[in-house]
């Protein structure tokens, strides 16, 4: 398992879900600040659009995450997503939802306090052939 020092410097796109809220090794994020975190609407509109702007989604070949076989179909996929989470579950599940509809590979990575280091939690949206 990579590590997120790792992923960072093989020059992967690495992001902060939401400035401020912690210090983070990276200078982008997703969410400046935030004024209302129940606007679930705007969440979603501001994780859209990054996504969208920052990952690329094209049409291509492969099978959708919700079939019921692994016949190939036209999907949407985009270039895969690192974000360190900040722990505002509203703006994460935004983000995971903008990366299902577009096919981005997504990969959340929460803080270890006991290991002083972070963990990644990797999802798989695009389904592809290799």
């Amino acid at each position: 398992m990579k590590s997120l020092n790792d992923v960072i410097a093989g020059g992967k796109r690495v992001v902060g879900l939401c400035a401020g809220r912690h210090p983070l090794p990276v200078d982008e994020y997703i969410y400046g600040e935030i004024e209302n975190v129940l606007d679930f609407a705007r969440l979603l509109h501001i994780a859209d659009k990054y996504v969208y702007e920052h990952c690329c989604p094209r049409n291509a070949i492969g099978s959708a995450i919700n079939g019921n076989d692994l016949t190939d179909i036209k999907i949407v996929v985009g270039e895969p997503l690192n974000v360190i989470v900040t722990g505002l579950t509203p703006c994460t599940t935004a983000v995971m939802y903008a990366c299902a509809c577009y096919g981005v590979d997504l990969t959340l990575w929460h803080y270890d306090r006991d290991a002083n280091d972070y963990k990644p939690q990797s999802f798989r949206f695009a389904i592809t052939p290799q």
